[in-house]
């Protein structure tokens, strides 16, 4: 189909005639960019998410989801999550399971100039999210014996970057073909007409397609296949900007293959009924995320006899995926919907040449989200995690969910850690460590990796890093 037709037949005429002033080279830029889109589709996802608000959902039906208690609350279930660890264990030391970092954020809120993963948050050696991640990688795959795959999404605008980090940091000791960098897909900016706006004049102005868009862009880079290949049946998926994830967390991994899930999520207790949290429920007895700013408030006030909300975990985007039911979801009948964003985005006027920076959201971005992927799931797991040891958002240059923030949770959690190996750690008044420590996961990768193979003692008279 040449440019022209195109345009026309996908409901994009106010470009037709600015098409027709490019130079052929222009024109043909144009026209492959805009090959990468569904536009036998695009017409109804204008209509429904663009023209108009798309549907409102129903959230009647929404009830409490079912989950897995942390600690446990009995001593059955203590030794279900022991042989759950045990199975866990078995598979990631099968190479079974492999890392899904969602990466393509940049650090423009945190004062950084370059990809969010390239922050330094660490207490006392200041290593970026990457090394950290790196490193837990590289001494998992020590104790499994065998390299552990890693998957990293980027964006358009990092994917450069973020290679070139670690290029200059010799992958942080992993071997090069343990990593795979993708990059996230976009979508076209509309303005509130329908109609495509562009960034150049041969160029259409794009956004990223949202985190759901990662299931999407490991089948278009031949991700999936490569998993395959090599034997990885399991994703374990978090976001760039949580410094404290476990990357293989050995009962998650177990309770998940135990109840043959598709799809599982760690969950946090919400401290509030409207906690900035994606809040986890079911309908028709399916998996279902609301976001916190479309839970209605009568819901999200519901307590239970025993005073708890009754809609009281949400979601810290650490997640489990089977390979085959990404493959399965990319099927185009099955694939997640999109949704609408009102956005200010600058565009070139086709008419002037001119760029116009508007004072009002005059653009409708569209993107995908990972939990809409839940309800398609036959077999859920969801396992609840502490705030304070899974979640250290780095989002914000100060303040709240910041890197001095993430480094008190880092240091509160490896000061646990110490003690849990029998070490003693000085502790303030008010229970703070009263020194700063990191524990370098090259060496110790969790609390039973520091117990088993740590040293005999340590000394804390002062900043303490543990390696």
């Amino acid at each position: 189909m040449d440019l022209q037709t195109l345009l026309k037949s996908s409901g994009q005429e106010h470009l037709a005639s600015h098409a027709a002033t490019l130079s052929q080279v222009s024109q043909n830029q144009l026209q492959q960019t805009l090959a990468q889109w569904d536009w036998d589709g695009m017409p109804a996802l204008i209509d429904a998410l663009v023209l108009h608000d798309g549907e409102s959902p129903c959230y009647d039906d929404f009830g409490p989801a079912s989950y897995y208690p942390f600690p446990a609350e009995s001593a059955a279930q203590e030794q279900r999550y022991q042989q759950a660890a045990a199975i866990g264990e078995v598979a990631i030391n099968a190479g079974k399971v492999a890392a899904l970092t969602v990466a393509g954020g940049q650090g423009t809120r945190l004062g950084h100039d370059g990809p969010k993963g390239t922050y330094g948050v660490s207490p006392l050696r200041d290593k970026s999210l990457f090394q950290l991640f790196a490193e837990s990688i590289r001494r998992e795959s020590e104790l499994a014996g065998r390299k552990l795959f890693w998957y990293i999404m980027t964006s358009p605008i990092n994917d450069a970057p973020t290679r070139a980090f670690f290029v200059e940091n010799d992958y942080f000791g992993l071997a090069t073909e343990q990593i795979t960098f993708f990059p996230q897909g976009t979508m076209p900016v509309f303005d509130l007409q329908g109609g495509m706006l562009l960034a150049g004049p041969d160029e259409p102005a794009t956004s990223p397609d949202g985190h759901g868009g990662t299931l999407t862009a490991l089948h278009r880079n031949g991700c999936l296949q490569h998993m395959e290949n090599h034997g990885v049946e399991l994703l374990s998926y978090f976001q760039v900007d949580n410094a404290l994830t476990t990357i293989f967390d050995r009962t998650f991994v177990g309770l998940h293959l135990q109840d043959q899930a598709e799809m599982s999520s760690r969950c946090i207790m919400k401290d509030h009924p409207h906690d900035r949290l994606g809040n986890f429920g079911l309908i028709d007895d399916r998996l279902t995320v609301i976001e916190y700013s479309d839970l209605p408030d009568a819901m999200a006030q519901l307590r239970e006899d025993d005073g708890r909300l009754t809609i009281r975990v949400g979601s810290p985007g650490i997640h489990l995926i089977n390979r085959a039911f990404v493959e399965r979801l990319t099927d185009r009948a099955l694939q997640l919907p999109f949704h609408r964003a009102v956005k200010k985005v600058p565009f070139l006027d086709p008419e002037t040449g001119e760029m116009v920076r508007p004072d009002a959201a005059n653009a409708v971005k569209l993107e995908q989200f990972i939990f809409d992927a839940f309800p398609r799931a036959e077999r859920y797991v969801l396992y609840q995690a502490l705030k304070e040891r899974e979640l250290g958002p780095v989002k914000n240059k100060v303040g709240d969910d910041s890197r001095e923030s993430a480094e008190r949770l880092m240091i509160a959690e490896h000061a646990r850690w110490l003690e849990a190996a029998g070490h003693e750690v000085p502790r303030n008044e008010a229970g703070e460590p009263l020194h700063r420590i990191e524990i370098s996961p090259c060496s110790y990768v969790s609390e039973a990796d520091l117990i088993a193979n740590g040293p005999d003692s340590v000394t804390l008279g002062s900043d303490l890093y543990v390696e």
